[in-house]
C-alpha cells in the first residue's frame, strides 16, 4: 500500500467537512455563496492589562476597547509564555510541543515543515490567505510562511526588528521586510505598514473569501515610537521609563552579541543606545560557572566573570549572572560547595567596585534549593545574590514553600522563571 504524508493527508481533507474540524464554523459556510473572511490580530507581548477595556486606568486604546464590546470574547483561552510556541499552537492547532516550535531562539522556534496550518486548509478550500509582521516560526524553506500556505506574505525575519536575525542597522522605522521571500524596503513606522498592506490585500480581494493575518512585532521591545505617541503620557505624569518599556537582560555567548572583546568606543555606543531608549539594562547573562575541580579552569572562569563585570560596568547594567553547575563524582561534596562559595565571594568583592551584583542562577546538577543554600552560607558577601530559576527539583524534599523559604533573603534584583506550560514547573504542578 502506497503511505501518505500526514501533511498530504490533512491537505486533501481540506475540502471535505472532516477536514475543516479545526475551523468548523468555516467547514458550515464552505457550501454556501457567501464563506465568512477571517482577519486575525495577534499583537506581540502584550500583557492582559495593557488595554484599557481590561481596567488599565493609564493606557488609551479605544480602537481595540470598541473591538472588544463588538467581539464574542474567550475568557478561559490560555497561551504560551512565549511566542514561537502560541504561535505555532494557533497556526495548527496542535500542541507546540509537537510541531517543534518550543521557544524563541537557537533553532527552538522553527515549526516542523510538515505541520499543516489554518492557511493551507483554507487555501484548499478556496480562500486567499495573507500574513503581515511576525511569522516568527522559521525564516528558511519549507518554514516560510509563503512555504506554509500563505499566499502574501511581509513578515520581518526571526522574533522582531532590531534582534539578532535581523537586518544590521534595521529599525521599527522605515525596514527592511520579507514580501515573499524576497527583501525589500518599506517606508514607515512598520505597524503602518503591516495595516496598509493588510488593507491594500482585503480591498483587492472583495469578491473572494479571504484569511488574513495581521501580527505586528509591536509593543514588543526595543519599543521604538514616535514621540507624539509618547508624549501623553508623559505629560499624564508616568515617567519615561514606564511609558514605553521596562528592562532586559543580555545573554553572552549565545544572543546578543555584547561580549567582553567589544573595545572602549564600542562599550559606550552600547551604553549610549539604552541611555537613548527607554530599555532599562539591568545586567548580563553569562554561563560561567566555577565546580570545576580543575584549578586552571576554575581560575579561567573567575577571570571571564571579571571580565564581564567590566563589561556590564561599561555598558551601564547592574550585574552579572553566573552558574554553580555540578557537583562530580571523586570530589567530596562539601569541597565543591567551598570552592563555588569561595569563588563567588571573591566576585562580590570585585563587582562592588564597579557597582555589579554578582547573581547566582540555580541551575544545574547541585540546583536543589538546600545545595543552593549551602552554597549561599559559603558566599556571604553582601554583594552576591540568588536569581531563582523556578525549577521541578524545588518540589522535591519537604516541599516548594519549605525550600523556597531557605533562601529567599538572598535572593537578588533579577528572578530566572521558567515557562509557565512547562510540565514540571513548579507553578503550574
Amino acid at each position: 500500500m502506497q503511505k501518505t504524508s500526514r501533511r498530504a493527508f490533512l491537505r486533501g481533507l481540506g475540502t471535505t467537512a472532516g477536514g475543516l474540524v479545526l475551523v468548523p464554523e468555516l467547514a458550515k459556510a464552505a457550501g454556501s455563496a457567501r464563506r465568512p473572511n477571517v482577519i486575525l490580530i495577534m499583537t506581540d507581548d502584550q500583557g492582559y492589562g495593557d488595554l484599557g477595556c481590561h481596567g488599565n486606568e493609564h493606557i488609551k486604546t479605544p480602537n481595540l476597547d470598541r473591538l472588544h464590546a463588538e467581539s464574542v470574547r474567550f475568557d478561559s483561552f490560555y497561551v504560551c509564555p512565549v511566542c514561537s510556541p502560541t504561535r505555532a499552537c494557533l497556526m495548527t492547532g496542535r500542541y507546540n510541543y509537537r510541531t517543534g516550535a518550543i521557544d524563541t531562539y537557537l533553532g527552538r522556534s522553527m515549526m516542523h515543515g510538515d505541520e499543516v496550518t489554518v492557511a493551507e486548509m483554507l487555501g484548499a478550500g478556496g480562500y486567499q490567505t495573507a500574513i503581515f509582521g511576525k511569522w516568527h516560526l522559521g525564516d528558511n524553506h519549507p518554514m516560510r510562511a509563503v512555504d506554509q500556505g500563505f499566499h502574501e506574505s511581509v513578515v520581518h525575519r526571526g522574533g522582531g526588528l532590531c534582534q539578532p536575525s535581523d537586518w544590521p542597522g534595521n529599525t521599527y522605522f522605515d525596514p527592511i521586510l520579507s514580501h515573499n521571500g524576497h527583501d525589500q524596503q518599506y517606508k514607515g513606522y512598520c505597524t503602518d505598514i503591516y495595516t496598509d498592506q493588510a488593507i491594500r490585500f482585503i480591498e483587492a480581494r472583495r469578491d473572494r473569501p479571504f484569511f488574513v493575518c495581521l501580527s505586528t512585532n509591536a509593543p514588543h521591545t526595543p519599543l521604538q515610537i514616535g514621540d507624539s505617541y509618547v508624549q501623553p503620557y508623559l505629560d499624564a505624569g508616568i515617567d519615561n521609563e514606564t511609558a514605553k518599556v521596562y528592562g532586559v537582560e543580555l545573554r553572552t555567548t549565545h544572543k546578543h552579541g555584547v561580549e567582553p572583546s567589544l573595545d572602549k568606543q564600542q562599550r559606550a555606543e552600547v551604553k549610549k543606545r539604552f541611555d537613548d531608549s527607554p530599555v532599562t539594562l539591568v545586567g548580563i547573562g553569562s554561563n560561567e560557572n566555577f565546580d570545576s575541580p580543575l584549578p586552571p579552569v576554575l581560575e579561567k572562569a573567575i577571570e571571564a566573570t571579571k571580565a564581564f563585570v567590566l563589561l556590564s560596568h561599561d555598558v551601564g547594567g547592574s550585574g552579572v549572572k553566573v552558574k554553580p553547575n555540578d557537583l562530580h563524582k571523586n570530589v567530596p561534596r562539601e569541597k565543591t560547595i567551598e570552592q563555588i562559595g569561595t569563588a563567588l565571594n571573591t566576585l562580590g568583592a570585585f563587582g562592588e567596585d564597579y557597582g555589579q551584583q554578582i547573581r547566582l542562577e540555580v541551575h544545574g546538577g547541585c540546583s536543589d534549593l538546600p545545595t543552593m543554600k549551602e552554597i549561599m552560607d559559603v558566599a556571604d558577601h553582601p554583594n552576591v545574590a540568588l536569581c531563582w530559576n523556578s525549577n521541578a527539583r524545588d518540589l522535591e524534599g519537604q516541599g516548594l514553600e519549605y525550600n523556597f523559604n531557605l533562601v529567599k533573603d538572598r535572593l537578588g534584583a533579577t528572578t530566572h522563571v521558567r515557562t509557565l506550560d512547562y510540565p514540571t514547573t513548579p507553578s503550574s504542578s
